[in-house]
């Protein structure tokens, strides 16, 4: 059993919502799923949420940036922006050996062109030496960021990486531990997502342990 988020768009870029089963075909692994028991939850009246988006661009990610670009520009578009209604809020910050944040973009609502910030510092130029990856030091500075935002109750980090932990300086960065104590302490949910020559153990911990 499990839970699964689908956004569903109409040819004229509208999102679909009230949808039945009997609207819809789901495979899984080229295979058509059975969904008869199936409950589709509408949640277009969702509240709003403050994600921060961090995308590891060391070294060992080389040859994935495209892919690991592409599938988060696909995420910020499906961010929530009405006027009247949901206001998602996001950031993206790119990492090394350090956080870029010349290059990043801080907490932004997510309309048209709070999108188009999003993505212009996605596809921007990273200006530091890549060769080593600060991933928990990183998380854990931007987790004291998502703290600071306003909404309270549906703050999460999404985290792009291999999960391959190489910090120039380990004497000055985090532990995995240390991160996932910041995190719970502020309510933040981490979701990582593996990229290139993945080290499974440290993501799935820290999926686990920050629910």
């Amino acid at each position: 059993d499990f839970n699964a988020g689908v956004i569903v768009k109409l040819s004229n870029g509208l999102t679909a919502t009230g949808l039945r089963t009997e609207n819809v075909t789901a495979y899984l692994d080229g295979e058509e799923i059975d969904l008869s028991g199936t409950v589709l939850n509408d949640l277009t009246d969702r509240d709003p949420i403050a994600i921060a988006i961090l995308l590891d661009l060391s070294g060992s990610l080389s040859g994935s940036e495209d892919l690991l670009a592409d599938a988060t520009s696909i995420f910020i578009d499906s961010l929530g922006y009405e006027e009247d209604g949901v206001i998602d809020r996001a950031a993206l910050y790119r990492f090394g050996s350090e956080i870029d944040f010349a290059n990043s973009q801080d907490f932004i609502d997510a309309d048209d062109a709070g999108k188009d910030a999003l993505n212009a510092a996605l596809y921007g130029d990273f200006n530091e030496s890549i060769s080593n990856s600060n991933i928990w030091g990183s998380a854990f500075r931007i987790g004291i960021e998502i703290g600071e935002e306003a909404i309270e109750d549906r703050r999460y980090m999404v985290l792009l990486t291999d999960g391959l932990d190489n910090p120039s300086d380990p004497t000055t960065s985090r532990t995995l531990e240390e991160t996932i104590e910041l995190l719970n302490e502020r309510a933040i949910s981490a979701f990582p997502i593996g990229f290139g020559d993945v080290n499974p153990g440290p993501l799935q911990q820290l999926a686990d342990e920050t629910g």
